[in-house]
């Protein structure tokens, strides 16, 4: 009879651990699909600013570089979120720590566009 409830016990850990390492997985593809989602959102961004139209350093180039500093930086701490709800996959779907410095390597690029380009432009 103990070795039943031995065996019993050791079964339900096993499937609990496996549905926490699962549940952490899970937290991982949830914040890449989110990354994916707000780094589509940058497209209209983009295009809006390489059209003739909205210079970067007219009120709505300003704006457009603005809107893509907000979604950069919800990109940069997605991935700080992900490094810490799920290292493995962090390293292995977002490049690790070297995905997290290009990241910040862009939203640094887009601060000196906007300290560059919009100083005193409303």
């Amino acid at each position: 009879m103990m070795r039943k409830s031995m065996t019993c016990l050791l079964l339900v850990m096993g499937i609990s651990s496996f549905g926490a390492s699962f549940a952490e997985a899970r937290k991982g593809e949830a914040i890449y699909e989110e990354i994916v989602a707000v780094a589509q959102s940058l497209n209209p961004h983009t295009e809006a600013l390489s059209e003739e139209t909205a210079r970067k350093d007219t009120p709505a180039g300003c704006r457009e570089i603005r809107a893509m500093r907000l979604k950069i930086m919800r990109m940069y701490e997605l991935m700080l979120e992900a490094k810490t709800a799920d290292p493995a996959f962090y390293k292995s779907r977002l490049g690790g720590d070297a995905g997290l410095e290009q990241m910040a390597g862009f939203l640094a690029k887009t601060e000196d566009g906007l300290a560059k380009k919009c100083a005193g432009v409303e």
